[in-house]
């Protein structure tokens, strides 16, 4: 939540910036939320891969998956923040 929160602030500024990212996670928790639900294809695929009994080399999977997924999104957010901070300076 940090890799989305933190253009924002060095984008609108520090009071700015918590409203729209009070905005953002709320958004990113319905859209959570209903990607979860039982009527989603995504959700039904992920859980037919984990299973009632996931296997450990598939939990490892979907975890390096995510931890790679965290990393993207790090580095992303760093490219933004830096672009739009530089832009300001000026």
């Amino acid at each position: 939540m940090v890799f989305l929160a933190q253009p924002l602030f060095f984008r609108f500024g520090h009071m700015e910036a918590l409203r729209l990212s009070v905005g953002l996670f709320a958004l990113l928790g319905c859209l959570a939320m209903a990607a979860l639900s039982s009527s989603n294809p995504i959700s039904n695929w992920l859980m037919s891969i984990a299973g009632a009994n996931p296997d450990p080399a598939v939990l490892g999977c979907l975890c390096t998956g995510i931890a790679v997924l965290a990393l993207v999104l790090c580095a992303l957010s760093c490219i933004v923040s830096t672009k739009v901070y530089r832009a300001r300076d000026l």
